[in-house]
């Protein structure tokens, strides 16, 4: 006989028996068959090769058997498939064996990584009459644990060295409704690093009543002993309260560069996704945050306050608007270099003799002590056009012009974040060629 689509059943009888076989179907693959005995029906039914959305069921077995008017079932599903569109993570498997009398099936399943180790365990119910599945998730891990690389590229560079996770998950599906969702999330003193950048001491406890999209129950606090290298964030707090709609409004408060660093204003959006923060500076060691960019040619005393609000969206970072500045009386900044010039440059040939170094060289004598009363910094930036910042610094240098007021405006636009740390370390490991470099700019 030929179905609808094309699809070539077989059909036999004899002796008792009833087989069914459905051959040369494209997906998915299909084969079943039947046995009376003793006014038993019991029967087996396989399929091979369904896929949808990149995820796709190897094998699925069920064993049947209809006795005392019910229908008792026993099925195997396993799988495997990409948790995410993305080619960077790496596939991951599925197993779970239940049974029960129809329409009621329960049982016992695994997320499996691409080794087949165990990433998380759960159980399963169904009510086929509706139809509805329930999935439940209970799991505890202590780190350190397998490293998180087994899971893809985006986790490699990521790690849990210490302390706890809990996780527990209740989800239902219902054909034709929303997925309804709810669960728990508990770190407990977890440490190790994020894409290289350590943290210690994360502890977070919170409650959610849609995870799709992410709907706490009710205000969370994650606290964070220290996050970051050469000047770590400490003392962390991110206070976490639901406002609806998938809506999370964040405040921030913590300790950094030996200042404050807080946020009233923020928002995490879980349905777009977007995280908005105006992150508020204040008393921040100008030298700490020099060193923390490793800028080991340039010191500076002073303090630093103002604003940058970040503005995490699918496509990228935003900075708009930002501004930091120089706070109290000013400060100063040297930065040494062989380029500039020893003693003071008071006269005329003096000046003239600097300049026939090149006007790089007359720039580096003024930073080399230069005591500034004002410096700000206003920073934009979009994914698309990278940084946009004009940085003024106005004041003297005490051996220069003696003591004439100087000013500088320096623009830098484009892809410049990590540039100009690096043109900073070229200066003073190959003075001469950056000099040049100076001159075609």
């Amino acid at each position: 006989a030929i179905l609808a689509g094309g699809r070539h059943v077989e059909l036999s009888l004899s002796e008792g028996s009833v087989s069914l076989s459905m051959l040369k179907a494209i997906s998915p693959r299909f084969s079943s068959s039947w046995v009376l005995e003793d006014s038993i029906l019991k029967g087996k039914a396989q399929t091979t090769g369904w896929e949808m959305d990149g995820f796709g069921l190897g094998k699925v077995e069920l064993a049947t058997r209809f006795e005392n008017s019910a229908w008792q079932l026993e099925v195997e599903l396993k799988g495997a498939g990409d948790v995410s569109p993305k080619p960077q993570w790496k596939p991951v498997g599925v197993h779970w064996k239940g049974g029960g009398v129809l329409p009621l099936l329960k049982g016992q399943g695994e997320v499996l990584d691409s080794d087949g180790e165990k990433i998380i365990g759960f159980s399963a119910e169904s009510d086929l009459s509706k139809p509805e599945v329930s999935v439940s998730v209970d799991e505890r891990w202590v780190f350190p644990s397998q490293p998180l690389s087994r899971y893809g590229e985006p986790l490699a560079k990521s790690k849990l060295t210490e302390g706890a996770l809990e996780m527990q998950v209740r989800a239902l599906a219902t054909a034709g409704k929303p997925l309804v969702s709810s669960g728990r999330l508990r770190f407990t003193e977890v440490g190790g690093n994020l894409e290289g950048v350590p943290f210690r001491k994360l502890n977070l406890d919170t409650q959610a009543v849609s995870l799709f999209p992410l709907t706490l129950a009710k205000a969370a606090t994650v606290r964070v002993a220290e996050f970051g290298i050469a000047a770590p964030l400490t003392n962390l707090q991110v206070q976490l309260e639901p406002a609806g709609k998938g809506i999370t409004k964040v405040r921030v408060d913590g300790d950094w560069a030996k200042g404050k660093l807080s946020s009233e204003k923020g928002s995490l959006n879980a349905l777009a996704p977007s995280f908005f923060v105006a992150l508020a500076l204040k008393e921040v060691d100008l030298d700490t945050v020099l060193q923390a960019f490793e800028m080991e040619n340039l010191k500076g005393q002073g303090t630093l306050e103002g604003e940058l609000p970040l503005d995490f969206r699918g496509d990228g970072l935003f900075i708009k608007g930002g501004t930091l500045f120089s706070s109290g009386e000013g400060g100063w900044i040297r930065y040494q270099t062989p380029l500039g010039a020893t003693g003071s440059v008071d006269y005329l040939d003096q000046l003239e003799s600097l300049l026939a170094q090149g006007q790089q060289a007359l720039a580096f004598k003024a930073l080399d002590d230069f005591h500034f009363t004002r410096l700000q910094a206003d920073v934009n930036r979009t994914p698309q056009t990278g940084l946009d910042a004009v940085l003024k610094l106005a004041g003297r240098n005490p051996e220069l012009g003696k003591g004439q007021p100087i000013e500088f405006n320096i623009r830098l636009k484009g892809q410049l974040e990590s540039a100009v740390k690096r043109s900073l370390f070229k200066a003073s490991m190959d003075p001469e060629a950056y000099a040049k470099e100076w001159e075609k700019r």
